[in-house]
């Protein structure tokens, strides 16, 4: 199920949405609302509620979304007192949506979880999930909620997110460790409520994109948090209006090799000229001479990125330094062009390499060599290991 957006459209395009394909659930019965009531509150809980209040719940004909029934119970049941239930019924049923609810849900989580240290945490914590491009592992949230210089050595103190992660666990999902939303109305209220002023979406982006900006500082931010800054962190810039700090990291080959080898692909780097390019012709005041460059990093992207990994991979090979050479090959996706190039960087130190860096060399570039479908492979890389080709 999903709401209209981004996920019915691929749906869409999937051909999911044919009649012969969906299955349509009309709204909640007054009979299936009672029951659904009394054995969620019962059967889970042990809890029930007053028969006033619940003649309220069934009557309202927002209740017959089920989301919005179960969220005015849990909200009740778990942020309520007994003197203010009616009251409180009161201020939710007067919300049209479940995106509206969300709204006062959000209010609810700020009372209860704001510690006095951190005021904004609710506020920043969920804006940042809201802008966010991808889900964030609760390790990068912590990290982009530190307001420390060392992100990444002094993260926020987890007791401080972990009550709100529990208040919110039923509206999240996590995906191979990163939280994203189980729902769009709680993203959707998140925006009307936190994200709705231009600052503060611009606060929220540039925070998202200072793994980027901060990228020399290789321990500034953990690993998948400067991952995230070179998959994304130029669309951040475009999308806060400060295009010139953009430009100024794409016109740095050593930020584009790195951002290239971070992410074992250059394409991405070549995406992000591309929107720099197309959000500078936008501007007013048009750099010509910047422009000029970026035309020229488009148009020759590939073959300077690829100049520059080499000549980085003959220095790595020349320092010994191994796992820097697996990683620089490992940013072709192609099997056979990562074994080119790192046979080539072996070449380098044939005869030079430690036997038990031989034997990591050997297992790492058989398993490309058995992707790569081609078993001659083994063969060279055998007779490379050896010391018996000398040439690739």
């Amino acid at each position: 199920s999903t709401l209209r957006g981004d996920s019915l459209r691929a749906m869409q395009k999937r051909g999911w949405t044919e009649e012969q394909f969906v299955l349509r659930i009309p709204p909640l019965q007054p009979g299936e609302k009672r029951e659904m009531m009394n054995r969620y509150l019962k059967d889970l809980f042990a809890r029930g509620l007053e028969a006033h209040l619940q003649d309220r719940v069934l009557a309202a004909p927002q209740t017959a979304n089920p989301l919005f029934l179960r969220t005015v119970l849990d909200e009740l049941r778990l942020r309520s007192a007994f003197g203010t239930l009616d009251k409180d019924l009161d201020e939710m049923l007067r919300c049209a949506e479940p995106a509206a609810l969300f709204v006062h849900v959000l209010k609810n989580l700020e009372r209860d979880f704001t510690p006095p240290e951190h005021p904004e945490l609710v506020h920043r914590a969920l804006g940042l999930m809201g802008v966010a491009l991808r889900g964030l592992s609760e390790n990068e949230l912590l990290q982009l909620l530190s307001s420390s210089p060392d992100p990444a050595g002094d993260p926020l103190p987890r007791h401080y997110w972990s009550p709100l992660y529990l208040a919110l666990e039923e509206s999240l999902v996590s995906r191979e460790g990163q939280l994203s939303f189980f729902h769009d109305y709680l993203r959707s209220a998140i925006w009307r409520e936190y994200l709705d002023e231009e600052n503060e979406l611009d606060a929220v982006r540039t925070r998202l994109a200072e793994p980027a900006l901060r990228w020399r500082e290789g321990n500034a931010f953990g690993a998948t948090l400067r991952a995230y800054g070179f998959e994304n962190g130029i669309r951040h810039l475009i999308d806060s209006g400060r295009v010139d700090d953009a430009a100024g990291l794409l016109l740095d080959i050593d930020y584009r090799q790195a951002a290239a080898r971070a992410l074992h692909q250059a394409r991405p780097v070549l995406d992000d000229v591309q929107r720099v390019r197309q959000a500078e012709s936008q501007q007013r005041s048009f750099d010509v001479g910047r422009a000029s460059e970026l035309t020229v990093i488009a148009l020759k992207g590939r073959q300077q990125l690829t100049t520059h990994l080499r000549e980085m991979l003959d220095r790595m090979a020349g320092e010994a330094d191994w796992e820097a050479v697996v990683s620089l090959a490992s940013i072709e996706s192609d099997e056979s062009m990562r074994l080119l190039l790192a046979c080539r960087a072996i070449t380098h130190r044939n005869g030079n390499i430690p036997d038990d860096i031989r034997v990591q060399l050997q297992t790492i570039l058989s398993a490309w060599a058995n992707a790569s479908g081609k078993p001659e492979w083994e063969k060279v890389l055998s007779q490379l290991l050896r010391g018996t080709l000398t040439e690739v």
